[in-house]
């Protein structure tokens, strides 16, 4: 059995093998709590948080499996348009 933590949600997502009860598992993972909880603090601490992304004119995006370049115009109304 293995036990994995994502740190998109700090939820855990528990692997085992197909044959394995509920209680067998329910008791592996109780009997692991305390790592568990040590694992998501470690996590926890080093989790860095993701700048938001920012627009440069001149740079590349797929879009819809094309590369595109960004132009920024400096206009009164907010909106975007797709030029080919």
């Amino acid at each position: 059995m293995s036990i994995r933590k994502f740190r998109i949600a700090g939820s855990i997502i528990v692997k085992a093998p197909a044959d394995a009860t509920i209680e067998s598992i329910e008791s592996k993972v109780i009997h692991r709590a305390a790592w568990i909880a040590r694992q998501q603090r470690q996590f926890d601490r080093y989790a860095l948080p993701l700048p938001a992304p920012e627009c440069v004119s001149g740079e590349g995006y797929c879009y819809l499996g094309r590369q595109y370049r960004l132009k920024l115009i400096e206009s009164l109304t907010d909106r975007i348009r797709l030029w080919q």
